[in-house]
């Protein structure tokens, strides 16, 4: 890739680096907060889509569209009950517990592929 670019330059970024991780930290908060409201919204868009298209990204009711580390292996997080939890439901927390590990050690999260690229964005 950096010869493809020497003549104009080329920056690297590895997204799961811990410092790349705080920058993002706000950016996780704010997903968390608003699952819900962002699992709503691509639910509906995807029900619009579907009466034309087949969607790339096929909606999963309750899928907060984040992945949480957790001794080394990455969990699917779902907003269930007003809780967090792991897909099979073995670990949970609340939306402040998750949210305060989101602000403090923003390296336990990455984004599921429909917020990548505002992950990027920012």
């Amino acid at each position: 890739m950096t010869e493809l670019f020497t003549r104009w330059g080329l920056i690297m970024i590895n997204p799961v680096q811990q410092p790349v991780r705080q920058l993002s930290r706000e950016v996780f908060y704010q997903t968390i907060k608003l699952a819900p409201k962002i699992d709503q919204q691509l639910q509906l868009t995807s029900q619009i889509i579907m009466e034309k298209f087949i969607p790339q990204v096929q909606g999963e009711e309750g899928k907060a569209h984040l992945f949480i580390y957790i001794n080394g292996e990455r969990n699917a997080l779902y907003f269930r009950k007003g809780l967090f939890c792991s897909r099979e439901g073995s670990m949970a927390w609340t939306p402040d517990e998750l949210a305060g590990l989101a602000m403090n050690k923003p390296e336990m999260f990455s984004p599921m592929l429909c917020l990548g690229q505002l992950f990027r964005k920012h």
